[in-house]
């Protein structure tokens, strides 16, 4: 019924029902108790995460301030020297490169 075992865990994977499960655990020659109480004893936790367009649209967020932070260091340019202007200028290009 389109399922097949992983012989190197011996677990079944594919479409299967609970149904199949359990008779394959039954089968395998584990009593109904065991399986019930294996079951009862489960945690389930819900886990919230990003889809990845939204992670995606944070990291390119946070790169956009990283560059308007570093503009406005650029923009008081008559207090820097030339060396930290061309810093500036090339943490402003990896930046965008990166």
């Amino acid at each position: 019924a389109g399922c097949t075992e992983d012989t190197s865990t011996g677990a079944v994977v594919g479409n299967q029902t609970f149904r199949m499960a359990f008779d394959a655990l039954l089968a395998s020659g584990r009593a109904a108790a065991e399986i019930r109480d294996a079951i009862s004893e489960q945690e389930i936790e819900i886990v919230l995460t990003a889809h990845p367009t939204e992670a995606q649209r944070r990291t390119i967020l946070k790169k956009h301030q990283q560059i308007v932070a570093l503009l406005g260091q650029h923009d008081k340019g008559t207090v820097l020297t030339p060396g930290e202007v061309t810093e500036l200028e090339e943490a402003i290009s990896r930046e965008q490169l990166a």
